[in-house]
């Protein structure tokens, strides 16, 4: 298929080298920033989701809020598919929202759930009967276990530990490394090891 990305910064990169292993072409990348020529691709930049012809697009900005009004403009033009990386292992008995992207190495288990356009990025694992909401990011090497639950709109630092059965609330900012240890309300930021509850984040 052929594909716009939708950002153009670092993550767009990774995502682009994920669609060419898949076998999609990618024809640009959008960012309301201005028109340009990518670096390291050479494919142009547009600043209008109706500049290039595609028949498919991808969200590559990890912030929720932007994530999930940019999946919502793009998914009235085109296709917003999951895409999953060759490496990423996912169970037959998993379920992947629309629009989501599972980076390399991605463990998705028995009976899991990921949400509409959220990334599980390089190395992330959800365990059996966890559940990860909409419009997320789930940042490198995090471990989400078993039957916890990320709300929707959150952001998870790498590297943390989602221990069993706990829930993070929705629109979240989780520090790198944290261990989650306790339930986080909606609209926290929190870190820690454990996890301790540092203020409340405006809405978007």
């Amino acid at each position: 298929m052929r594909f716009l990305i939708v950002g153009a910064g670092g993550f767009a990169k990774e995502v682009a080298d994920c669609l060419d292993l898949l076998g999609h072409v990618v024809v640009g990348f959008f960012d309301e920033a201005g028109a340009r020529t990518h670096e390291p691709t050479g494919l142009p930049v547009v600043d209008s989701l109706d500049a290039l012809d595609y028949e498919a697009a991808t969200v590559a900005i990890g912030f929720p809020h932007a994530r999930r009004r940019l999946f919502e403009e793009v998914s009235a033009r085109a296709e917003v598919p999951e895409i999953v990386h060759p490496s990423a292992s996912v169970s037959p008995h998993a379920t992947v929202g629309a629009g989501a992207v599972l980076m390399q190495n991605v463990v998705v288990s028995a009976d899991a759930s990921v949400g509409r356009n959220t990334i599980l990025n390089v190395g992330v694992y959800v365990a059996h009967d966890a559940r990860v909401g909409t419009d997320c990011h789930i940042a490198p090497a995090t471990q989400v276990s078993g039957w916890s639950h990320v709300g929707d709109g959150c952001i998870v630092g790498t590297g943390t530990i989602v221990l069993p059965s706990r829930l993070i609330g929705n629109r979240c900012s989780i520090g790198a490394g944290t261990i989650v240890n306790r339930d986080v309300p909606d609209g926290y930021l929190a870190y820690g090891v454990p996890v301790r509850l540092i203020r409340e984040v405006e809405a978007p």
